[in-house]
């Protein structure tokens, strides 16, 4: 059972051991090197803001550094982190996933499902999923999968990340502030 949910079980220990961390003094011990390390420490949180096992932990730290900071720059440092690890993940995924899974696409291809997915609507509607999980807190993986089947050369796809990264950071940052 755990090899077939895996990431999912991992996600969900990974959320419970942030949530037990973050009230220990080492969790306000590791927010306080961050923010001394200052915009190289907002750019690591950035780049752990993408993947599915670092995403909690980067936004509760995203959190509690907008308790203490202005909002913009921090969104604006962090989300150029983001898109270097959603560029990690990209190049990951396009040279290495997708090349694996080349023959099964082209399988599917043949099939009516294939067929559905070459739809004009679905062609539309599948990269504007894909933005709308890199803008939100969810782990990116799946949006880049998403996007990185459509036909954006590599500079839309670091401009199209940081908009959609940063904007996604600004949100949990009010969040922050308001809470």
């Amino acid at each position: 059972m755990y090899s077939r949910y895996r990431y999912t079980i991992s996600l969900i220990v990974s959320i419970m051991v942030v949530a037990l961390w973050a009230s220990t003094e080492s969790f306000s011990d590791a927010v306080q090197i961050i923010e001394r390390l200052g915009y190289i420490g907002y750019f690591g949180v950035g780049m752990m803001f993408v993947s599915t096992f670092t995403v909690t932990p980067a936004a509760v730290v995203l959190f509690r550094l907008a308790e203490s900071m202005h909002i913009l720059p921090l969104a604006l440092i962090a989300g150029m982190g983001a898109v270097c690890g959603d560029l990690l993940l990209y190049n990951y995924l396009r040279d290495k996933v997708f090349v694996e899974l080349k023959p099964f696409f082209g399988f599917i291809g043949r099939s009516s499902l294939g067929r559905l997915f070459q739809s004009r609507h679905l062609a539309w509607s599948l990269p504007v999923l894909g933005a709308i999980i890199i803008a939100s807190p969810l782990p990116d993986e799946l949006g880049i999968a998403l996007l990185g089947g459509s036909k954006f050369n590599r500079w839309q796809f670091i401009a199209l990340s940081y908009v959609l990264n940063t904007a996604g950071i600004v949100v949990i940052l009010t969040l922050a502030k308001v809470t």
